[in-house]
């Protein structure tokens, strides 16, 4: 599996790695709701089971996450402040868009939270790129062969992002997948080399302040 894959690569690599499942997915208790609350919660208990690791720093904590995982990397990031660094591929970031442009996703979106646009809203960071963090330097990452997160999700949000002066980088892969299965191992280094300048060498973030001559 790709995901049991990314873990051990990540471990390898040094960092104490963790993740959790979302409730009603794959035979799981709970219901599916695809950001809901207890998405959000399941993943906030991460931080304290890492607490009871001898050799994790919990004031060093990066998240990662791919394609629903990067949306709720971004909405971890409007919640809580303890995360120090982000990687996001292939997430989708405006739910009212995709309803239009992915065929089938408006009825997906029913049947997991409802008809709401209260709820579309909630799922998409785009409509509330103010509330996300300034001092938490982002990486997003998608392909534009991408048929499943069109690439434009990643690019209008990083338009957005540079208007609200909030740090992050955007890499796209020509031809790549949903997975960016065909730049797996950049995709990777990529995301090492994020984790390993903010976190390890405890980089600055860059001057979002217009300036120059």
């Amino acid at each position: 599996m790709v995901l049991v894959s990314d873990l051990s690569f990540y471990a390898d690599a040094g960092y104490v790695v963790i993740t959790t499942q979302y409730p009603g997915v794959d035979g799981g208790t709970g219901k599916d709701e695809f950001g809901g609350p207890n998405d959000l919660l399941s993943i906030k208990k991460l931080k304290d089971i890492l607490s009871s690791v001898k050799r994790a720093n919990t004031s060093l904590i990066a998240m990662k996450g791919h394609s629903r995982g990067g949306l709720m990397t971004y909405m971890m990031l409007r919640e809580v402040s303890w995360i120090k660094a982000a990687v996001i591929g292939a997430g989708p970031t405006d739910e009212f868009k995709m309803a239009e442009d992915r065929k089938g996703w408006r009825k997906h979106q029913i049947e997991v939270y409802g008809k709401s646009p209260k709820e579309q809203l909630r799922r998409s960071p785009i409509k509330w790129i103010a509330d996300l963090p300034k001092k938490t330097p982002l990486l997003i990452m998608h392909g534009n062969a991408d048929w499943r997160v069109p690439v434009d999700q990643s690019i209008l949000i990083s338009l957005e992002l540079c208007r609200n002066r909030v740090p992050h980088k955007l890499i796209i892969f020509e031809g790549a997948d949903h997975g960016i299965s065909e730049f797996r191992k950049e995709y990777r280094q990529q995301t090492l080399e994020w984790f390993k300048k903010y976190l390890i060498k405890d980089g600055k973030l860059p001057n979002m302040k217009l300036h120059g001559e």
